[in-house]
């Protein structure tokens, strides 16, 4: 694919990439929201099946500590479908919002099976490695107390943002696109920081809104068992199962949705600002 011609090829500011962001978002939004639903309803409908319910278990774990063994398992698969699920949703999205520019004829069937045979496998690995890098690094800075851990855990993060559209569009190898990360992101470290900083920030606030949103139906219940577990041993782990209730379910999923699309389309202009900047340093090289 020829990169050039995705029309948010530039160099960007902060006013600029949040108006392109939003761009993007309202041209795609249907799709956007459509698959992002699918998915966070599936997400939700498995969280509630192997974790809501394996927490009534906490109840009696004192009197059969074995019970522990089924909630550990529980986690464990959540935690790797998440990952399974996760790396899937975001690789598609992320080709979508890319190819919708620069093949716009190719179906969406078409997308999904290219992410299938050309980047998921290798997409697994990467973010499987790009975890225990950042994880290594936090714990590498817990040597120079907490402070240090969190550097650590920031600067890694971020240097690993574009790790997405890079495997699509330079289709590199697994350790390339890791490195190719920490080059792009260098050059320009700080700007990329208060990008992200500044979608976070915002992203987090919305988040807290649509979550108190979808909450509302059971918010009474939900505070009674958690400020008065004494009146019921089971409270809190009612309150857990109120989180596996059809219209939660449905409305959390919904609203998530709205906002989740968000992330690659910030990420996807984050690695194009960054490209258009390394391209530009290149052509000033060649010409002195």
């Amino acid at each position: 694919m020829n990169y050039k011609e995705f029309p948010f090829y530039q160099q960007t500011t902060l006013e600029l990439i949040f108006n392109n962001t939003v761009e993007i978002y309202r041209k795609f939004f249907g799709w956007l929201f459509f698959f992002s639903f699918l998915f966070l309803l599936m997400m939700n409908v498995v969280s509630g099946y192997l974790i809501a319910d394996k927490f009534q278990d906490l109840e009696h774990i004192v009197d059969h500590p074995e019970l522990m063994v089924g909630v550990f398992s529980s986690l464990g698969k959540y935690l790797f479908i998440c990952w399974l699920g996760y790396s899937l949703y975001y690789l598609f999205i992320h080709y979508f919002i890319i190819i919708k520019y620069l093949e716009p004829e190719k179906s969406h069937g078409v997308m999904f099976m290219d992410i299938l045979k050309k980047y998921y496998l290798k997409y697994l690995i990467i973010t499987l490695l790009s975890s225990f890098i950042i994880g290594l690094g936090t714990m590498i800075g817990i040597l120079a107390f907490i402070i240090g851990s969190v550097v650590a855990a920031i600067f890694l993060g971020v240097s690993l943002v574009p790790i997405t559209p890079i495997l699509i569009v330079e289709e590199t190898g697994i350790w390339e696109t890791i490195k190719r990360s920490f080059r792009l992101v260098l050059k320009d470290f700080w700007q990329v920081l208060g990008f992200l900083i500044i979608f976070y920030l915002i992203y987090m606030l919305f988040s807290l809104i649509f979550g108190a949103i979808a909450m509302a139906p059971y918010a009474g219940g939900f505070f009674f068992n958690m400020l008065h577990p004494a009146e019921d041993t089971s409270a809190i782990t009612n309150s857990f199962q109120l989180l596996n209730q059809p219209v939660y379910l449905i409305l959390n999923s919904l609203l998530t949705a709205l906002i989740t699309p968000l992330v690659p389309v910030f990420t996807v202009l984050i690695y194009f600002h960054l490209k258009f900047k390394e391209d530009q340093e290149g052509a000033m090289i060649v010409e002195g």
